[in-house]
């Protein structure tokens, strides 16, 4: 999705429709910013951050899963109780959202 990164795409998608029109009316500042810094998926997480700053702190987490990966360690069992808990979230935002824009 215009070449923001998997990351800023699915934190897009788990912002309300009232967050997300803002960041469609900001579009022109955001081009510029983008323009300015050159780094348009810091842009926008930084953005998505202060609109809803548990989406970016969902996203994080969803990538330090995936960074870690498969490895095994003592604490194996908890971590992966919390990385149910984390994916059970996002899974819930997303689908909230997805229903809410669905049904107008």
């Amino acid at each position: 999705m215009y070449g923001l990164g998997q990351e800023v795409e699915l934190a897009l998608r788990m912002l309300s429709r009232e967050h997300l029109k803002e960041i469609l009316v900001a579009e022109k500042e955001l081009a510029q910013k983008v323009a300015e810094r050159g780094e348009a998926g810091q842009v926008m997480l930084f953005l998505i951050s202060q609109l809803d700053p548990d989406v970016e702190a969902l996203v994080r987490k969803l990538l330090e899963m995936e960074t870690r990966g498969a490895e095994e360690e003592e604490g194996a069992e908890d971590e992966s109780q919390r990385s149910e808990e984390v994916l059970q979230e996002a899974m819930a935002r997303l689908e909230r959202n997805f229903t809410s824009m669905s049904n107008k």
